[in-house]
């Protein structure tokens, strides 16, 4: 701050002894009194300039000054903002008084023409590149769409066809746990059947067995018209009668069922 008010004291002092040797030398025309008096007033511009700002900075403070620096910024971008708007008119504008003064306005126009009909092609060049574009799209878009719809009816057929299938695996699955019950039904059934056949022929072969017994006592005990050889073969009867007596039932059962049941109804409970 002191050197700019040392500066300015020291301008206003030039400008006062120059105006004072002016003032007193006599032999200097008017013409150089006028720029000397021009020059004087432009320094007492600069001055005032100088001293308007050294007073505004002495009041302002940095708060200020920042406000002051931001609204010159900001002045700065609107007007940059609207030269970039306004430069294409402008530029239009000068072009067209260039060329209308120096080539006339028959070759202004013919040159306008000329732009605008390349402007057209180009215009109409990206609108067939983009329309071609844009057709390329719907034909894919269009083959996507028809892909999909087949595939949609190909799910909706293939749906159905498993829904049928369900349907019968349903019902064979329905039927098989009511063969499955009756099944279990038929095995308890025979199951208790064949325990107490089992239960019959233990006690049957017991019966047996006591009998044999029985009758082997006798034979020592009581008279008998039969000799002893016949007595002998008719104990050992008993006794392998247990062993061989179910193959002879059971070859004689085969035989009649190949030869007389083979062409008829069978009951299918035997076959379990």
């Amino acid at each position: 701050m002191d050197k700019i008010l040392a500066s300015v004291m020291s301008s206003m002092g030039t400008t006062t002894s120059s105006t004072t040797g002016n003032t007193q030398s006599s032999n200097i025309s008017q013409e150089q009194s006028t720029a000397l008096l021009t020059k004087q007033l432009m320094a007492n511009g600069d001055i005032n300039k100088l001293l308007n700002t050294v007073l505004e900075t002495a009041i302002c403070g940095p708060e200020c000054q920042k406000q002051q620096i931001s609204d010159q910024l900001k002045q700065k971008l609107d007007d940059a903002q609207y030269n970039e708007q306004t430069a294409p008119l402008r530029l239009e504008k000068a072009k067209k008084y260039y060329y209308v003064y120096t080539k006339g306005r028959p070759y202004y126009d013919e040159m306008i023409e000329k732009e605008l009909e390349e402007k057209g092609v180009s215009m109409t060049k990206q609108i067939a590149e983009k329309f071609n574009e844009e057709v390329q799209n719907a034909r894919a878009m269009n083959s996507f769409f028809n892909t999909s719809q087949l595939n949609s009816e190909n799910t909706i057929e293939l749906y159905n066809e498993y829904v049928k299938k369900n349907n019968e695996m349903r019902e064979i699955i329905k039927g098989s746990r009511g063969d499955v019950l009756t099944n279990d039904r038929k095995t308890y059934y025979e199951t208790e059947a064949l325990e107490r056949i089992k239960l019959w022929q233990k006690f049957m072969i017991y019966i047996y067995w006591i009998l044999v017994v029985t009758y082997c006592v006798t034979i020592f005990i009581s008279p008998s018209n039969l000799s002893t050889k016949q007595q002998i073969a008719l104990v050992v009867f008993f006794v392998l009668y247990p062993f061989f007596i179910h193959q002879i039932v059971m070859f004689f059962y085969n035989y009649f069922t190949t030869m007389f049941i083979k062409n008829t109804d069978t009951n299918v409970y035997l076959d379990l």
